[in-house]
């Protein structure tokens, strides 16, 4: 995703992923598995999706959560995390992939307002 832009008529997957710690949670710092869950204690994964019109408005209606899954981390390099997912969602479809995607520094910085192309 380039920085800051929503692309019209598109659908974002977003994962996350946390150690769970004593102090709460914080990101992976190695390999290993996450659970999907809505929990509050352990490691966790989650997923969710959102979709945009056409002329990027959010439409709720095609929103798609896990129900259950796993994502497996196999590689983690400063901040950027790769792995495997198998995941089912609340609409019963069962999508499972891999991803590996590159550093991206500008997720430490402030949110604004995405522009609309």
């Amino acid at each position: 995703m380039t920085s800051n832009i929503s692309r019209a008529g598109s659908t974002t997957v977003v994962l996350v992923l946390a150690d769970g710690t004593a102090a709460g949670r914080a990101a992976p710092t190695g390999p290993g598995s996450y659970p999907i869950s809505m929990t509050t204690v352990g490691d966790l994964a989650t997923w969710g999706s959102f979709s945009r019109g056409l002329t990027c408005q959010p439409i709720n209606a095609t929103k798609a959560g896990a129900t259950s899954g796993t994502v497996t981390l196999t590689t983690v390099k400063g901040n950027v995390f790769a792995g495997t997912y198998d995941v089912l969602l609340n609409s019963g479809d069962h999508v499972t992939g891999v991803f590996e995607p590159g550093a991206c520094p500008a997720l430490d910085l402030p949110p604004v307002a995405p522009k609309c192309l």
